[in-house]
């Protein structure tokens, strides 16, 4: 299967333990990792999903429990694209991708969008106010986009 990656929404779920844990879900933080219970955390990006099933376990058997199952299962990848871009939707995250690709991907900006203040709300709520147009001759300053973002362009003010 395809490797985990930064962003990526994971549910975890646990069997086979003396009590019934509820599934965990979660996103894969910016560092790569996710936190588990019992304040264990451990590195998920790069891995398969069976990779890091096996080392959740390993991680909790044999020193919290004699056994359990651990299953991991990764979310289709998307991200949103909206406001003032000619094909405003939600598209699949395919890898490495940019701010200026995923909104080259939604058709490019309107006549009307306002391209000096774009704004990207990561899946954990933080915003980030991107000038694209200091981005198309500075590409330090063109984001990477990662599953859940969403991607906002405004309309101008005339």
């Amino acid at each position: 299967g395809s490797l985990i990656r930064v962003g990526d929404k994971v549910t975890i779920v646990f069997s086979d333990t003396p009590q019934v844990e509820p599934p965990k879900e979660m996103r894969v933080r910016e560092d790569g990792t996710i936190p588990l219970p019992l304040n264990i955390t451990v590195n998920a990006v790069g891995k398969t999903p069976a990779a890091l099933e096996k080392e959740i376990e390993a991680e909790y058997v044999p020193k919290f429990y004699h056994r359990m199952t651990v299953a991991v299962k990764v979310e289709e990848r998307v991200f949103y694209v909206k406001g003032q871009v000619r094909a405003a939707n939600q598209y699949i995250h395919r890898g490495q991708m940019t701010l200026l690709g995923a909104i080259a991907l939604a058709g490019d900006f309107t006549d009307y969008a306002k391209k000096t203040a774009v704004e990207v709300t990561r899946a954990d709520g933080t915003r980030i106010i991107v000038n694209c147009k200091k981005a198309q001759k500075d590409s330090r300053q063109d984001i990477p986009i990662y599953p859940g973002d969403i991607i906002e362009v405004r309309p101008r003010i005339w």
